[in-house]
């Protein structure tokens, strides 16, 4: 879908990982998506667990809009209108 609106200039992998602080844990846990809709028990088997670490991935994609390809069309309909 990006690539149909825009122009690929750059993709960008970012993979790093960081330390997790234990109370800010839960936090973290209810914005990913695959614990969206999850019950309360399995949430907290989770957030028992002895995580100390999280990996981060990620794919960039910068664009630019695409250039109109009606351009010619345009400018010859504004020197009638002139």
């Amino acid at each position: 879908y990006f690539s149909e609106k825009l122009k690929v200039e750059d993709i960008q992998n970012i993979n790093y990982k960081f330390d997790i602080i234990k109370e800010l844990l839960p936090y973290l846990i209810k914005m990913t998506p695959l614990t969206w809709g999850k019950n309360t028990e399995k949430l907290e088997l989770i957030f028992k667990k002895n995580l100390l670490n999280i990996t981060v991935d990620l794919v960039v994609i910068i664009g630019k809009k695409k250039e109109s390809t009606n351009k010619f069309l345009v400018d010859k309909s504004i020197k009638y209108i002139q």
